[in-house]
């Protein structure tokens, strides 16, 4: 589990409602929440905006 599934988990937040408010697929947002990949800097971006969380504490677990 990344940052990302668990800031999301506490916000009462789903993958679904991400991807649409950012304009992804949900594959995207769930290989993202699993850790299989990382998103872009314009996309972790418009993630940190969108859930006012900072980059860095979003995307720290997946970045090794």
């Amino acid at each position: 589990m990344t940052n990302l599934d668990k800031i999301l988990k506490a916000k009462g937040i789903s993958q679904s409602w991400l991807a649409k408010k950012i304009n992804r697929d949900i594959a995207d947002v769930n290989r993202w929440t699993k850790g299989v990949r990382i998103p872009s800097e314009s996309i972790q971006k418009q993630i940190s905006a969108t859930l006012n969380v900072p980059i860095d504490i979003l995307f720290k677990d997946v970045a090794s």
